[in-house]
């Protein structure tokens, strides 16, 4: 008895002996194939014996060898050429790791974390690897906590590879924060928020990704002492993609598909991560905020939220509780009370709505739903599809400055108002020599209570204004605030958002200052604090929390003044961006940014090179002739007629030469002036004008269709007309057929329709035509009919508003 226990003694000895030189021959050649090897047998059937020798000896080596192993794993996957064996590795890494079998020491990681990161990032890798990959990222990060390398390397995805950074980023663990998401923050929610608010048609796993990493970066910067105003942001953003594709008609694709997707992903993430409270109550927050865009989306926010409830660490809030859909069906009765305030604000015009917004008691949400539209409206006048009037906007100026000098307004509403404030100005200073004294002098008088507000507004500010006088009155008061928030904040966790923008706004002061001599010094002083203020906060490590995220906003403004700029803005922006490249410990992605600030920079080259300046001059000048004609249509300044008549011909042939959209449609206006004139006051003709409208019509529909609608007098000859009208209305009964897509192009439908409407009106009185004018009516009828059941309801508002307009006329 004796023998036999001394005999198996020495048999598991001799095994243990035999498994540990096999591991080791395995593990210590530099050779992959006898681990290969392994991998192969490993997946062959579980009777056979080549199946129990490698599971045996692979057990072995978990329990005994798994630093050494997890490397060799890796390395099969990074450099062998067999698809199927390299699948085969990273997947057994994987469900190892997985099962918790492996315990790696800080060591091995050093050699572990770049090799992971260089199986991570090889090119034209497959799909399936890829996914298996980021799995055991996840599980590495999870152990090891700090991973400097794998921030730098979601930086670099992020710029080059957006979509495989999100991949990489969701699948992370919660509890990550500090210094390692710090480093890729900004430029990462640059991206995602780009895929939010511009979603391309064929998008939507995109659009899906990118609305993952929101969700997953909130409930990572809830460990953040500046959780408040980032994830404020990113709740807005999420929010508004989500309100702005239910507009577009295309929640079904996107949005329900997306929250569905997200349900299983947060449910997945809770239970692998355990959240903490904070990350509870931020999803808590999210689904409230969800649940408020529609009746569908509010079905998946309360999965979401019951999910997060059922959550240990979970904090009942009463502000963010969310009822069961079925429960307040009676309430609601199937209608989004969204949708009513977006009704009742298509019936306002921009006045009303400003109204509503300064001087009802609206709650926030709803106001910045209206100050939205506003902007929505601002925009398509603009470019032309609307029409808001100067008195209206005069009325409207003195309403923004009492909203803007408002005791907490919301920061995503300021950033609203800061857009529609732009527009004001730029009318105002562009068509009607008007400075707006008020708004500098808001900014001037303010800048010391509320900094944040008043530079941001000022740096919105981004079109070039002639007179200074009022420009000047307000930097003179912002340059000693810009100057003591420009010095740089101790440490991170300090309010770094002021910085940020006395940085830009220093820019967009010096970009004021460079043609007023007689602030020629202050223009040095501004370029050297932002010199010296970028230096020390990259030698003290802060480049990528605070630098990066200025150059960013830095770049956004030059992409919008470019065009504007004159030979000494240029040399003044030029040699302070390379001034900024120069300075030293700068990481390339930083640099990247100035980098294309500089090609951007090389487009004003182009435009001092090219004859496009005479462009411009001419679409001045005529901005200025479209002035004078409504000063004398509305009995402001006297035109001769005989000025009229010289006017006519030159029109024709400028609209004949074919310009800019832009100068287009001022080159329209003045056209409409000048006919409202000629056609009405003087019961004249104008042959020309209606000739040129015939003989567009199938070359160039959209402009001869734009010219007409233009045209909204009432005419006592309307038989003058009729030959434009009927060549138009081949072209109108064809392109009134609704656009099969959503997402293309669609200014032509519209164009189309009031195009059609004008037509209608015209033929109206006029007999021999009241066949077409019915034919007109029922098309316009059925096409608005199919779209509004496809719910393109955006479409048909476009235009309905543009009729109204034409109406009003």
């Amino acid at each position: 008895m004796a023998m036999e226990e001394s005999d198996s003694g020495e048999t598991a000895t001799a095994k243990f002996s035999n498994l540990t030189l096999k591991a080791r021959s395995i593990l210590a050649t530099p050779s992959n194939e006898e681990l290969a090897m392994i991998v192969e047998q490993l997946h062959m059937p579980q009777e056979s014996d080549e199946y129990k020798s490698a599971r045996a000896l692979f057990n072995f080596c978990v329990s005994g060898f798994p630093n050494c192993l997890t490397l060799k794993l890796l390395m099969v996957y990074r450099f062998s050429s067999d698809e199927v064996l390299r699948l085969r590795s990273i997947y057994l890494l994987s469900e190892t790791l997985k099962a918790q079998r492996l315990e790696l020491s800080l060591v091995a990681l050093h050699e572990i974390k770049p090799l992971l990161i260089s199986c991570l990032t090889m090119e034209n890798a497959k799909k399936s690897d890829s996914k298996i990959v980021r799995i055991i990222v996840s599980l590495v990060a999870d152990k090891v906590g700090v991973w400097e390398e794998m921030s730098d390397c979601i930086l670099s995805l992020a710029i080059n590879d957006p979509i495989r950074a999100f991949n990489v980023f969701i699948q992370l663990p919660s509890a990550l924060y500090g210094e390692f998401v710090y480093r890729f923050l900004q430029s990462f929610l640059d991206e995602v928020y780009k895929l939010l608010l511009h979603p391309e048609e064929d998008g939507v796993e995109d659009w899906i990704l990118a609305l993952k990493s929101a969700v997953k970066m909130g409930i990572l910067l809830m460990n953040s002492e500046m959780r408040f105003d980032l994830t404020r942001d990113v709740l807005h953003i999420v929010w508004k993609s989500a309100h702005d594709i239910v507009w577009h008609g295309i929640e079904e694709e996107f949005l329900l598909k997306g929250l569905q997707s997200l349900e299983i992903f947060l449910a997945e993430d809770a239970y692998q991560f355990k959240w903490n409270s904070d990350q509870c109550m931020f999803v808590a927050e999210f689904a409230f905020k969800i649940s408020e865009i529609g009746t569908e989306a509010k079905e998946v926010a309360w999965k979401i939220y019951r999910m997060v409830t059922k959550l240990d660490k979970y904090v009942h809030n009463p502000a963010f509780e969310l009822s069961s859909p079925s429960d307040d069906e009676d309430e609601y009765l199937g209608v989004d009370p969204d949708w009513d305030l977006e009704d009742i604000l298509d019936a306002l015009s921009p006045v009303e709505i400003m109204r509503e917004v300064t001087l009802s008691k609206l709650d926030n949400r709803s106001r910045e739903i209206a100050i939205m539209r506003l902007h929505e409206l601002f925009c398509d006048h603009t470019a032309g599809k609307e029409e808001i009037s100067v008195s209206e906007i005069r009325e409207i100026q003195p309403l923004l400055i009492s909203c803007l000098a408002e005791v907490r307004v919301p920061e995503s509403t300021i950033k609203i108002l800061g857009q529609v404030v732009f527009h004001v100005l730029n009318e105002l200073s562009s068509y009607q020599e008007d400075n707006w004294f008020g708004l500098w002098d808001y900014i001037a008088t303010e800048c010391k209570t509320v900094f944040r507000k008043t530079v941001y507004i000022f740096q919105c500010l981004t079109m070039r204004l002639d007179d200074k006088e009022f420009v000047i009155h307000a930097i003179n008061n912002l340059l000693p605030e810009i100057y003591r928030n420009l010095n740089p904040p101790r440490d991170l966790w300090e309010d770094n958002n002021c910085w940020v923008l006395a940085f830009t706004g220093a820019f967009c002061a010096a970009i004021h200052l460079i043609e007023v001599s007689s602030h020629a010094e202050y223009l040095k002083e501004i370029a050297y604090k932002m010199i010296d203020s970028v230096r020390e906060l990259v030698g003290r490590g802060m480049e990528v929390e605070l630098v990066r995220r200025a150059f960013i906003n830095m770049e956004s403004i030059v992409e919008k003044q470019f065009d504007c700029y004159t030979t000494n803005d240029y040399r003044f922006v030029k040699g302070l961006v390379w001034r900024l490249y120069a300075i030293k410990g700068m990481s390339m992605e930083t640099r990247s940014v100035l980098w294309r600030i500089n090609v951007t920079l090389e487009k004003v080259q182009e435009i001092f090179e090219s004859t496009d300046l005479e462009d411009r001059s001419r679409e001045i000048a005529t901005r200025r002739l479209n002035v004078l004609l409504s000063d004398h249509t509305s009995k402001k300044v006297q035109i001769e007629i005989a000025k009229m008549r010289e006017l006519q011909p030159l029109l024709i042939s400028c609209l004949e030469e074919g310009v800019s959209d832009s100068m287009f449609k001022v080159l329209c206006q003045v056209v409409n002036h000048v006919a409202y004139e000629m056609l009405v006051y003087q019961e004249d003709t104008w042959y020309d004008l209606r000739d040129y409208i015939v003989s567009r019509c199938k070359t160039e529909f959209h402009k001869a269709v734009y010219i007409f609608q233009c045209l909204t007098m009432e005419l006592d000859d309307e038989e003058f007309m009729i030959p434009a009208i009927v060549n138009l209305l081949t072209e109108i009964s064809t392109r009134l057929n609704p656009p099969r897509e959503l997402l293309v192009d669609n200014s032509c439908w519209v164009l189309t329709f009031t195009g059609a409407f004008c037509a209608a009106v015209h033929l109206i009185d006029i007999k021999r035509h009241a066949e077409s004018v019915k034919e007109i009516t029922y098309k316009m009828i059925d096409s608005v009919r199919e779209l509004v059941e496809r719910m393109e309801v955006g479409l048909v508002r476009r235009a309905f508003r543009v009729v109204k307009m034409s109406s009003n006329n």
